[in-house]
């Protein structure tokens, strides 16, 4: 169960359906604060809930050296001991190459075939994708960032971008979480997703379909048993539509398409079922002239398109 925003578990309904997830009254809870570099306040906020119902928690810190414990203890945090594992929001890049400098990656993918339950939103909810898009490289999200926002000029707060790395690949999208915002550089998240999706599918080939998978601010997740469902919590946060998830595709055009998802049905679908339907619904829409012209259109003439539509 992951969800757009850092703290969207506590959502009483996101909240309710992470615990029935587990089966228990009271689940066993590890917490991993590794993108917030275990900041005591994100421990107090993350686990807020849990602790709330009487859930014992066990915190893992493992961002720096003299903090983390040996393998063996590890494995029994990880593995032998929750029912639930949360992971914070925060700085992804850094969470993604301590990870798996250490092999937390590997014990949480036994956890997780076990059949513990992961949840976590903001980074917690791009980690267990192929890829996600990060603001990690902005200065707020630096370990030291209040001492480094000081030495910073307004105009220099605004010079980062996004950048897509490597997660976990539990699922096989590009992830996109807070699709529905901007970043604090004033940069459309969803805009610099297409841009991001556009360049992986020229590199690799149009043969091969990169797929993203937008998470809107107040959307959550659930992936159970194979299948997505997806939950919604209110209006997105530009005030258009409800909170979604989307797909994100490149078509025969090489412009990006952005295809909401219907939130609230109850419905399980697995992700290739959801991504057949988004195509689907898209094809539908054009006519068959528009298909022949798309067919018929030059290389260099869907390069200009490309530029134009600001994918």
């Amino acid at each position: 169960m992951t969800t757009g925003s850092g703290n969207g578990i506590h959502e009483p309904a996101f909240f309710a359906k992470i615990v029935s997830m587990t089966g228990k009254d009271k689940p066993k809870v590890v917490y991993i604060g590794t993108p917030f570099f275990d900041r005591e306040d994100k421990y107090e906020s993350g686990t807020k809930s849990f602790r709330a119902i009487g859930c014992r928690i066990k915190r893992l810190m493992v961002a720096k050296e003299c903090t983390t414990p040996s393998p063996e203890e590890m494995r029994r945090i990880i593995v032998d001991f929750p029912d639930v594992i949360v992971v914070s929001g925060g700085n992804s890049l850094f969470a993604m190459l301590r990870w798996q400098s250490i092999g937390l990656d590997l014990l949480i993918k036994e956890a997780a075939m076990k059949g513990i339950v992961l949840c976590g939103g903001s980074a917690g909810c791009g980690c267990w994708f192929d890829t996600m898009q990060t603001d990690s490289l902005k200065p707020e999200a630096c370990k030291l960032s209040e001492r480094v926002l000081t030495e910073l000029s307004a105009e220099e707060r605004l010079n980062w971008s996004f950048v897509r790395i490597s997660c976990m690949g539990y699922l096989n999208a590009f992830c996109v979480p807070h699709i529905d915002t901007k970043g604090t550089n004033e940069v459309a998240r969803v805009d610099i997703a297409k841009k991001m999706l556009l360049d992986a599918q020229l590199e690799s080939g149009m043969e091969n379909p990169i797929i993203g998978f937008g998470v809107d601010e107040l959307a959550g997740v659930v992936y159970e048993n194979g299948k997505v469902t997806i939950m919604s919590l209110g209006k997105r946060k530009n005030g258009i539509g409800e909170a979604t998830c989307h797909i994100l595709y490149v078509d025969q055009r090489r412009e990006v398409m952005c295809i909401p998802l219907t939130p609230n049905t109850g419905e399980a679908a697995t992700l290739e079922e959801l991504i057949e339907r988004a195509m689907r619904s898209v094809e539908a829409l054009q006519s068959p002239l528009d298909l022949i012209v798309s067919e018929e259109i030059s290389i260099s003439h869907a390069v200009h398109r490309r530029g134009v539509s600001g994918a």
